[in-house]
């Protein structure tokens, strides 16, 4: 190893690292975790449980597709991202805790992506170092990433990054090597995040796909996509299976309204996520709801567009240029087509019998990151040229110029910056302890086998509405029994009809379908319940329950069906 090449890599590291310690700076390690811009806790929350869910499968405590929620649902775990790498974090979890095994995941997150940019534009755009740590340090302050730090699957996107390395390495020379490499690129990008890896696989089948059948000859195309196909298979097979089998036995299909809400519009990409850079004044929402940041940063739209122009120019990065750009544009018309109306929903289902995956992504403006990943790079190419332009310039007697365009752009790189930097971070502090009364006593006084059933249920269907069945999926890692209750990317259908029913004060109806979901106990948070204008009296008169337990502590009565 020579000494540069280490002081670059230590400078590098060191560079990424103070960034994420900055991203991080408001969350305290041990007790509290990242939420991005969500103001509500229900998704980091869910994802710390799944992280608890995986640690206690890997220790032998879980089984792992049949988690206790979503009582009689039989594989309820396969209805959401099971993450299985966060396995890897159960010894952290054990032996600190869970929260510090959760930011260090997602500190290591942040710390790799910037990794992944840096090597991606040495690899693969000619870049020399500063070209190349400026890529790393755009793509570790991506704004869809801080934009959704509180989903913590989203927030690693370098196996998407190696993904798009690795197609383009199979491109340039399909060999079975390189092939192998792409198969397990897209397996890691799916198990870390199976929206990420449905995403990928289509934009990259879209854009280097159709790039390496036009120039290499089809039988070699198609050996080489074919080896891909069975090495992804092979890794990813185990999760995809039950995940299908799940997810088709119980019918799980995206609705078309669901998906166009969910979908961006063109002016989304041009509104800061955090209103403090360069956003277009004037800017209103075309669809009843305000529009979302999404913006990649207007500074980096203006560097992309100029890299555009100056790979085209350049023969060695063509290539690369015109793929980028082919990924950018796919991934807008993919994120924003659901949205226009009646043709934009046929467009998008006629896509869904085309690319395999697409009909199971329900927030399609996701696509977003690789928009904004693709506009990255693409702005590294144009610091990459102006680079080279600066050094042809030093060495000519138009040093004064070459000064001059050399502060020019450092300032531009600076303004990007400054407009992509986060002001905001909110935080979230979990409650949870393993010594509860209400736990304790459901896990010593009732049977492995009784179902529980958490009241109230959600009120609405916003996600800060299934705030508290999280906080109910924590207590059920405690006390180990199997709720009705839960919270995922799917809702089984008798989930969403007792959610109806529990709405309204208890009554006849509700406790016929708690006994047919053979429920023997209620867990009830009676401050919650005062808002029904006293069925807390009702349920403690009702003949066909008796109160069993309090827990002052908590505040939460159990009741036994009689």
């Amino acid at each position: 190893m020579t000494q540069p090449f280490a002081v670059n890599v230590l400078t590098t590291l060191s560079l990424f690292a103070a960034i994420a310690t900055l991203q991080l700076l408001p969350v305290a390690p041990l007790s509290q975790i990242p939420a991005g811009t969500e103001t509500t806790p229900t998704v980091p929350f869910f994802n710390l449980w799944t992280l608890g869910h995986n640690g206690d499968a890997v220790l032998g405590e879980r089984s792992y597709w049949n988690a206790r929620f979503f009582h009689p649902e039989a594989g309820a775990f396969a209805l959401s991202e099971s993450q299985p790498h966060l396995m890897l974090l159960a010894p952290v979890a054990r032996l600190i805790s869970p929260v510090f095994a959760y930011n260090l995941w997602v500190y290591t997150s942040l710390v790799v992506n910037g990794l992944s940019g840096y090597l991606f534009a040495r690899r693969n755009l000619q870049a020399d170092f500063l070209p190349a740590l400026a890529c790393g340090v755009l793509l570790q302050l991506l704004p869809f990433v801080n934009l959704q730090l509180g989903v913590l699957q989203l927030i690693a996107v370098w196996p998407s990054v190696l993904l798009l390395h690795c197609t383009f390495q199979l491109t340039c020379n399909p060999t079975m090597p390189k092939a192998v490499a792409t198969g397990l690129a897209l397996a890691t990008t799916y198990l870390l995040c199976n929206n990420y890896g449905l995403m990928g696989a289509i934009v990259v089948g879209t854009v280097p796909g159709t790039v390496l059948f036009i120039r290499h000859r089809p039988s070699c195309s198609l050996r080489t996509s074919l080896v891909t196909l069975i090495v992804f298979l092979t890794v990813v097979g185990p999760v995809v299976y039950q995940q299908w089998k799940i997810l088709h036995a119980g019918g799980y299909d995206r609705n078309s309204e669901t998906v166009a809400s969910l979908s961006a519009q063109p002016k989304d990409l041009l509104v800061s996520s955090w209103h403090s850079g360069l956003t277009i004044p004037g800017l209103t929402s075309s669809r009843e709801r305000p529009l979302w940041g999404l913006s990649g940063g207007l500074g980096v739209y203006i560097l992309a567009v100029l890299g555009t122009l100056a790979g085209w120019h350049n023969r060695p990065l063509r290539k690369w240029t015109v793929t980028l750009l082919g990924i950018l544009l796919i991934s807008f018309l993919l994120a924003t087509i659901p949205g226009y109306g009646d043709w934009g929903a046929a467009i998008h289902a006629g896509l869904c019998c085309f690319l395999p995956g697409l009909s199971r992504i329900r927030s399609v403006y996701r696509f977003l990151a690789f928009f904004q990943i693709a506009a990255v790079f693409l702005s590294t190419v144009f610091l990459v040229q102006c680079q080279r332009r600066w050094r042809a310039m030093t060495t000519s007697s138009s040093r004064p110029a070459a000064n001059v365009m050399a502060v020019g752009v450092v300032i531009s790189f600076l303004s990007c910056l400054v407009e992509i930097l986060p002001d905001k971070t909110y935080v979230c502090t979990p409650q949870w302890q393993t010594d509860q009364p209400f736990c304790e006593w459901i896990r010593n006084q009732t049977a492995s086998h009784d179902v529980l059933a958490c009241f109230p249920f959600p009120n609405g269907s916003e996600t800060s509405d299934y705030r508290h069945e999280v906080d109910w999926m924590h207590a059920a890692r405690f006390h180990h029994r199997p709720i009705l209750n839960g919270y995922s990317g799917f809702f089984p259908t008798h989930y969403l009809n007792l959610k109806e029913i529990a709405r309204l004060p208890p009554g006849r109806e509700l406790y016929e379908t708690l006994h047919k979901l053979q429920v023997r106990y209620l867990v009830v948070h009676e401050d919650w319940y005062a808002a029904w204008h006293g069925s807390m009296p009702q349920m403690s008169n009702n003949p066909a329950m008796t109160e069993v337990f309090f827990d002052p502590q908590n505040h939460v009565r159990i009741y036994r069906l009689l």
